[in-house]
């Protein structure tokens, strides 16, 4: 198979806009070192369309879509994740973000000064914003976890992490999502774990209000989902809450379990 062959390697915005041309190719994922260096799949497909036009016959505008199956890493339980993409955009490119604000709200705005565009630069920028900035699976890491500790003949216990900060840097499930695996029936026949109770991170922030607020509302969860009927492999008794710069607010307000490692071992050194 020849790949990239309707492709250019450069997108000439104003030209292709102007003449309204639309343009079908395929990549493999190790074409894109951006991408490639995340995925285990590197051999396969990436399918691309994209369609120039002008908006008000003077913005150059690509109305795109990516579709690919891509393979990484779950960042809870370190076993590969497949995530399926079809990423759509709609983008305007305009010299300043004056310009920019001239647009429809519809269009994604792109800064440039420049009349050409390096393909590759393009589909992976649109990749990698569609990609979770954590991976994880959604509660299949348990079914991993029960598989490993069922192979040694162990029953470990597990904390469930509900998301309830403000940031994507922190993730977790929602409260719905855990609400429906503790009492679920698959739940129960993971025979060789045991959910002991839920964990969460707050936003970073120096706002203790908005830090209460998210401890209390997971502290209200906890103690709402002990009264249901839960799995019979689910018995919650910890609520692990705060970290170093926070654990005497999380205290205060229900956690029974703190994880303070930079308190004890020092901030970390990145290099």
């Amino acid at each position: 198979m020849e790949l990239n062959k309707s492709l250019p390697s450069q997108l000439k915005l104003f030209n292709f806009a102007k003449k309204e041309i639309s343009l079908s190719g395929v990549y493999q994922i190790s074409d894109l070192a951006r991408v490639s260096e995340i995925a285990s799949n590197k051999t396969d497909k990436i399918n691309i369309n994209l369609s120039f036009y002008l908006d008000n016959d003077k913005t150059p505008c690509i109305d795109g879509i990516i579709s690919l199956d891509i393979v990484l890493i779950c960042q809870r339980c370190l076993e590969e994740l497949n995530i399926s993409l079809k990423v759509r955009f709609n983008l305007a490119f305009v010299r300043n973000e004056k310009q920019g604000e001239e647009l429809d709200s519809n269009y994604e705005i792109y800064v440039t000064e420049e009349d050409e565009l390096a393909t590759h630069d393009l589909i992976s920028d649109e990749i990698l914003l569609a990609i979770p900035m954590v991976p994880t699976h959604d509660y299949n890491c348990i079914k991993e976890i029960n598989k490993q500790a069922k192979k040694h003949n162990r029953i470990i216990n597990c904390l469930l992490q509900a998301k309830i900060a403000k940031e994507d840097t922190k993730f977790g499930l929602s409260f719905d999502e855990i609400e429906a695996v503790i009492g679920s029936e698959e739940i129960s026949d993971l025979e060789n774990i045991k959910i002991v109770g839920f964990m969460g991170m707050a936003t970073f922030t120096d706002n203790q209000e908005q830090l209460k607020k998210e401890f209390l509302s997971l502290k209200s969860f906890f103690d709402t989902q002990k009264l249901r009927a839960l799995a019979s492999n689910c018995e919650l008794k910890i609520l692990s809450m705060g970290m170093s710069g926070d654990y005497p607010l999380a205290i205060e307000n229900g956690s029974t379990m703190i994880r303070v490692g930079s308190s004890i071992f020092g901030n970390r050194n990145y290099y």
